[in-house]
């Protein structure tokens, strides 16, 4: 084979490594993936560290990457540790070799061989098909997109429904995110960038925890967005017309389980923006 396959640690070496070949793969993402930001997704995890595999070629330049990490959620009301679908680049001069199939691959093996049960992720509709074809996934569905006032959760989103599991430790990590700064009115929590010019209704917080415990600053949020999964979302929030929305977020689920899991599917199962890394 012309690459040599090798999983990653995410020293401050490898992530530098990571961080420049995003860039040349993401341009207009740069910003984001700062050696700051990598370290919080990779490194810092109290579920866990990465687990990634790289490709490099003859010369020892890193030619593509594939990264997961580690989730737990609630699954018919019992804690499942498994892996969230992460950050995937390959180098321009590299595509049409596999390389996402191959790490992808031996990424899901390395996560099975740790006991963790499933792969969950959102995909764009550029990548989406391969997943399905290529990798087991299963589509459950597109995620919702809409924008209004007031918070958007009518009822208490994860009641019966398998979610992300957040304890206080990972809700802390969570909301260390270097690239979002995070407000509360009432029980849900807004994220937000510099450059857009409203908040992001990111969760409703989990039963058992309290905003009082994170230190959030109190936010007007007079324009929300929300994106998500299976919330009750009140009336006064508005799909975005399709000359202004972006290509759809598709839930989608890899069960390494061996049939242990239920299905996962649009009646079952609620996912939020703080869930996921897309925006």
């Amino acid at each position: 084979m012309e690459y040599r396959i090798e999983q990653m640690s995410a020293t401050d070496k490898s992530i530098a490594e990571v961080k420049e070949l995003l860039h040349i793969t993401f341009p207009n993402r740069a910003e984001k993936f700062s050696n700051e930001y990598l370290k919080w997704q990779y490194a810092d995890n109290p579920r866990g560290e990465v687990i990634a595999f790289n490709a490099y070629d003859k010369e020892g330049v890193l030619a593509a990457h594939y990264a997961v990490i580690p989730v737990e959620m609630l699954i018919d009301g019992k804690v499942t540790k498994g892996v969230l679908s992460l950050n995937t680049a390959t180098h321009p001069n590299h595509r049409g070799k596999r390389l996402f199939t191959i790490l992808a691959e031996r990424t899901y093996s390395r996560a099975q061989e740790m006991g963790r049960k499933f792969v969950i992720g959102v995909a764009n509709a550029n990548s989406t098909h391969g997943f399905l074809k290529n990798l087991g996934f299963y589509l459950i569905a597109p995620l919702e997109v809409k924008v209004g006032v007031g918070s958007p959760f009518m009822t208490s989103s994860y009641d019966k429904k398998n979610h992300i599991f957040y304890d206080e430790e990972a809700m802390r990590w969570r909301l260390r995110c270097p690239y979002f700064s995070y407000s509360y009115k009432g029980d849900t929590i807004y994220g937000k960038i510099d450059k857009p010019l409203f908040h992001t209704a990111v969760t409703v917080i989990p039963d058992g925890l309290s905003i009082d415990q994170f230190g959030l600053k109190t936010t007007s949020a007079p324009l929300n967005l929300y994106v998500g999964f299976g919330d009750s979302v009140s009336k006064y929030y508005f799909k975005l017309p399709r000359f202004i929305k972006r290509s759809p977020f598709n839930l989608i689920f890899k069960d390494m389980s061996n049939g242990e899991l239920p299905q996962m599917t649009t009646e079952n199962i609620v996912f939020h923006l703080l869930d996921f890394d897309v925006a």
